[in-house]
């Protein structure tokens, strides 16, 4: 069976991996045949390695599981005759528990608190000062410096084996945080760090700056998904993270293709143009694809024709990324409603701009586009 490291290599096409020599040595043969930089040999290293340490931290967490007796659900027994989901999160447990004790409010923050630092313990240990509980913790995390992960994704992955999501941007932990655990029931997502718990899911804390609306979006296969722009055969065998969100897909492939940073801002106009096709289609005139645009961006009522959908997205604003984010991915990925055009700005000023003059002069893609700087010239 192949390795994480084996297949990392596969990555990069017309390169034959040695299974008789270190993963260094082949690492070595690859950056001289594919030329790389110093710059970019770096970066694929720490790439190759974190694949290798994935491999191990698979193989010492399924002997922890099988070593260590689950107390998962422990702090669940307390309230009899709750009957405890094995096969569920925490959090899916609690939202039944609340709604069978009828806790609101105050009382449901005190209680989710109380849950999801138990829970904790019950996983990793309660014994600080143990040095086998904080190398479990660090190999559920890959040992990454400034990592951000979810504290109930960190338990359901000990208790039913989910995979730890890690993340290196904060906008997208809190992306994740506020979106992934919400629901229609009274308790809604927390957020934490390593051992540390927010104890205010969504809806008990105050309204946000970003309102961020919870989507009714179409079902799978309302539209004709077809093939991404990353699947193409011309970069040479590119898997691309389904996870990943669009820039990163990108930053990933160009460092696969080892582009230049001019080249990156070109192919990124390419993508946005490619994916707006393959959703909403490259017929201008559709009404359908552009009412399917405004129900993507929470415009509502929906307009009835075309330009009315146009000048209804002159009073939104939405940032491209996110609108093609969400419909490749509307459960991990919600989108993002700004309040006002500053709020909007500083959001985007953040790696993910769009040239305008790199848009079609009319279509869907334009439609989202506002200017970030005034050119004062004539």
């Amino acid at each position: 069976m192949a390795s994480q490291a084996d297949t990392w290599f596969l990555n990069f096409a017309l390169f034959e991996y040695d299974p008789t020599a270190s993963i260094r040595s082949n690492f070595d043969r690859l950056s001289s045949q594919r030329k790389w930089g110093e710059k970019l040999r770096r970066k694929h290293w720490t790439n190759c390695q974190a694949a290798s340490a994935a491999l191990n931290h698979a193989n010492m967490d399924k002997d922890a599981h099988g070593q260590i007796p689950s107390q998962a659900g422990t702090w669940f027994q307390k309230f009899p005759p709750f009957a405890y989901d094995p096969i569920a999160g925490i959090r899916s447990n609690f939202e039944r528990l609340a709604a069978q004790r009828n806790w609101l409010g105050k009382s449901a923050r005190k209680r989710w608190a109380e849950c999801q630092a138990e829970e904790f313990g019950y996983a990793y240990g309660t014994d600080t000062t143990k040095l086998d509980i904080w190398q479990n913790l660090c190999r559920e995390m890959l040992g990454s410096r400034n990592v951000l992960v979810n504290l109930v994704n960190l338990i359901d992955h000990r208790n039913i084996g989910v995979e730890v999501i890690r993340f290196k941007s904060c906008y997208k932990f809190r992306e994740y945080t506020l979106g992934r655990h919400t629901s229609d029931n009274a308790v809604e997502g927390s957020a934490a760090v390593p051992c540390t718990i927010d104890s205010a899911p969504a809806r008990w804390r105050p309204e946000p700056a970003l309102k961020e609306a919870f989507p009714s979006y179409p079902k799978p296969g309302s539209f004709n998904e077809g093939h991404d722009y990353f699947a193409q055969k011309e970069f040479h065998g590119f898997v691309s993270n389904p996870e990943d969100n669009l820039i990163a897909k990108l930053n990933k492939l160009s460092i696969h293709q080892g582009w230049s940073k001019n080249e990156e801002k070109r192919r990124r106009a390419e993508v946005v143009e490619f994916e707006m096709l393959r959703y909403y289609s490259p017929d201008k005139s559709n009404l359908a694809k552009w009412q399917e645009l405004c129900h993507d961006v929470k415009i509502d009522p929906i307009p009835p024709s075309v330009t009315q959908c146009t000048k209804a997205f002159s009073r939104v604003y939405v940032n491209i990324f996110n609108t093609l984010d969400h419909r490749n991915d509307p459960v991990h990925y919600l989108v993002v409603l700004f309040e006002n055009y500053k709020l909007f700005r500083a959001y985007i000023l953040k790696r993910r701009m769009f040239l305008l003059d790199q848009a079609k002069e009319e279509g869907f893609g334009k439609a989202l586009l506002r200017p970030l700087f005034m050119n004062k010239t004539k």
